[in-house]
């Protein structure tokens, strides 16, 4: 299994179609449908059910289909460390004791964003503090009426 193949599913995947899918990817219909073909025959499964008027994807091939996009997505995060010298900076999110933040949940869910954030639990005044001393990206208090502590940037 390669790379180039995976792309090549989920291109042809996107678009139903072959000849839209190399156009869009600047390589002959040919060598996608050669290369498809040789990733079924390595798998033992069929993605698209093929005719001359149209293509759909099978069962196993729609299930693929996710699959295939978690290994793309990982592939150019890793690719993407090439052209930086920093990792993925971690969200360091801190919340009042008891609040609800639907959002959160949503966000740890996320398998874009899950991994790097970092939730905890603390009183406002700790919250404040943390973000003071830089330790936290986003904090959530209690509502207070004085905050001097805080400068916004």
């Amino acid at each position: 299994m390669h790379l180039d193949q995976i792309r090549y599913v989920l291109t042809v995947a996107k678009y139903l179609s072959f000849s839209k899918a190399s156009e869009y990817l600047f390589v002959s219909q040919s060598a996608i449908s050669q290369s498809i073909s040789k990733l079924e025959e390595e798998l033992g499964f069929k993605f698209f059910v093929r005719s001359t008027k149209k293509v759909e994807l099978t069962e196993k091939g729609t299930y693929s289909i996710e699959l295939m996009r978690k290994i793309a997505d990982l592939s150019d995060e890793l690719l993407s460390l090439k052209s930086t010298d920093t990792i993925p900076n971690n969200i360091r999110l801190s919340v009042v004791k008891g609040l609800y933040l639907p959002f959160i949940f949503n966000l740890l869910d996320d398998p874009r964003f899950g991994p790097y954030v970092r939730i905890s639990e603390d009183d406002s005044i700790k919250i404040i503090g943390d973000i003071k001393k830089e330790l936290l990206t986003l904090g959530f208090c209690r509502f207070m009426k004085r905050i001097r502590a805080l400068s916004i940037r």
